[in-house]
């Protein structure tokens, strides 16, 4: 999480730098013609590619098998489809290389190894701090009534 801050604070940064370069050295319409273009063709790119997620997603469930690395590829399509909207072009050329099959794949495996590992580590740590388990399971032991409503000797 230390990671967040530097990013959220030096890539819109290097954006405007950017921007304002390109600005400088192509003239204001042609760099706002550019960013237009990037963010059409991007969402263009990201409906492909969003489909072609939930075609695989479908034909995993149709053989009936869980669509984890389909599903993580569609979250990938979604952000950086927004990616490619957004104006810039480090976010575009980040956007544009995990959009495209070839490295979305890889990347989708190294979150879904990722979350493994996590959940892996989550589940080994105990979620009863006071060490008390209550066995809400029916069993032969429990306790049984008599008509009356009173737990019976052999019982207590």
């Amino acid at each position: 999480m230390k990671w967040l801050v530097p990013i959220f604070i030096g890539v819109p940064a290097l954006e405007f730098y950017l921007l304002i370069q390109l600005g400088i050295r192509l003239g204001a319409l042609e760099t706002l013609l550019l960013i237009v273009a990037t963010g059409t063709v991007g969402a263009a790119i990201a409906r492909a590619q969003g489909l072609a997620v939930l075609r695989q997603v479908q034909e995993t469930w149709a053989v009936g098998t869980v669509p984890a690395i389909e599903l993580i590829e569609g979250a990938c399509v979604l952000l950086c489809g927004a990616l490619l909207v957004t104006p810039g072009m480090v976010t575009d050329l980040f956007g544009l290389a995990v959009m495209l099959p070839p490295l979305r794949r890889p990347v989708a495996k190294w979150l879904l190894a990722k979350a493994k590992g996590h959940l892996a580590k989550t589940a080994s740590r105990s979620f009863h701090p006071s060490g008390v388990v209550i066995n809400m399971a029916p069993d032969e032991s429990a306790a049984a009534t008599d008509d009356s409503g009173k737990i019976t000797s052999a019982e207590r």
